[in-house]
């Protein structure tokens, strides 16, 4: 058997290269032309849009994003202000109120509005 031999692997390598040139000089095919997809709904006008955050746009930074998180778990929201609603979970309060929802299973964000309950109405109110 012939010993591999740092000549050997240059020479292997150098024999290679045209193959690789090869390779590397035709390009990829290009990906197919894709149309953006067509929004379900027209773009919201500026009025649109203030009417939409209005009711939030005042409330800090820190709680707006709850908010707007929890607005995608509707039925959650809902679940959230009738529990809390209940009279052994209106009076809860602090850590209590903490460990007594950690029981439910609600996203995190809609857990982070029970010490709100004004937020909570607000939203069940405008589901919409």
């Amino acid at each position: 058997m012939h010993p591999i031999t740092y000549r050997t692997l240059v020479v292997a390598a150098l024999s290679a290269l045209p193959a690789i040139a090869l390779a590397q000089s035709t390009p990829p095919p290009l990906p197919a032309v894709v149309a953006p997809p067509t929004p379900a709904q027209p773009a919201l006008t500026a009025e649109q849009l203030d009417e939409l955050v209005a009711p939030v746009a005042l409330y800090p930074d820190v709680l707006v994003s709850p908010i707007l998180a929890a607005a995608t778990y509707p039925l959650e929201v809902v679940e959230a202000h009738r529990w809390l609603t209940q009279p052994a979970n209106a009076a809860l309060a602090g850590d209590a109120l903490t460990d007594a929802a950690a029981e439910q299973n609600w996203d995190s964000s809609v857990q982070a509005l029970l010490p709100f309950p004004h937020i909570l109405e607000m939203m069940d109110s405008h589901l919409d």
